[in-house]
């Protein structure tokens, strides 16, 4: 009987090597394909206009209970979702504040939302650059919210702004920084002169 020689087990082994190579790729893109539609499924969606949402509890900047409460009574509200190290949202701020200097006239109710996880004092840093500090002429009212709203409301990318009834209906959602077209569309929809940026 006859043994291969080396030169046969040479020339078969890179055979062997791509063959596990290529068997191992595919593993690994299927896995990536898994992991995406899996992403993809537990992310929240946008809510949309005509949703419902609930009323909720939260912390606000000093930690003292903070509470959103859709009666049926009272003014619209206004939700802006952002993180202080989000470059859109510093941005969309510009936008927020002509929105919160005319919120009262146009009965409006304006909150910020960020993460819980959110650091106070860095927050509270960022509020006072954007001058909407607790201390400025319109300062903006945040609460930090548990998990269970940010799954509730859909709030995954930023910056979003919500309008919600007085009732808990969605009645307009807009994500992500505005351009020339989002300006008056929203400056329309909330009676508020908001000033385009460049």
């Amino acid at each position: 009987m006859q043994t291969p020689s080396r030169i046969q087990i040479g020339n078969f082994a890179p055979w062997v090597l791509v063959g596990i190579l290529a068997i191992s790729n595919g593993l690994v893109i299927r896995q990536n394909f898994a992991m995406k539609e899996d992403r993809r499924r537990n992310q929240p969606s946008a809510l949309q206009t005509g949703d419902r949402v609930p009323s909720f509890s939260a912390k606000d900047i000093r930690g003292d209970a903070l509470t959103i409460d859709y009666s049926g009574e009272g003014p619209r509200k206004v939700f802006f979702y952002f993180t202080p190290t989000c470059n859109f949202c510093r941005k969309q701020f510009a936008y927020w504040h002509d929105i919160l200097a005319n919120a009262d006239a146009r009965n409006l109710e304006v909150t910020g939302l960020v993460s819980e996880t959110e650091d106070r004092v860095k927050l509270g840093d960022f509020l006072s650059q954007m001058s909407c500090a607790a201390n400025s002429p319109t300062p903006l009212k945040v609460a930090f919210v548990p998990e269970d709203v940010m799954r509730n409301y859909k709030l995954a990318p930023t910056p979003l702004t919500l309008v919600v009834s007085n009732s808990g209906t969605v009645e307009k959602a807009w994500i992500g920084l505005w351009d020339e077209a989002n300006v008056p569309a929203a400056s329309s929809f909330l009676g508020v002169t908001i000033s385009p940026r460049q």
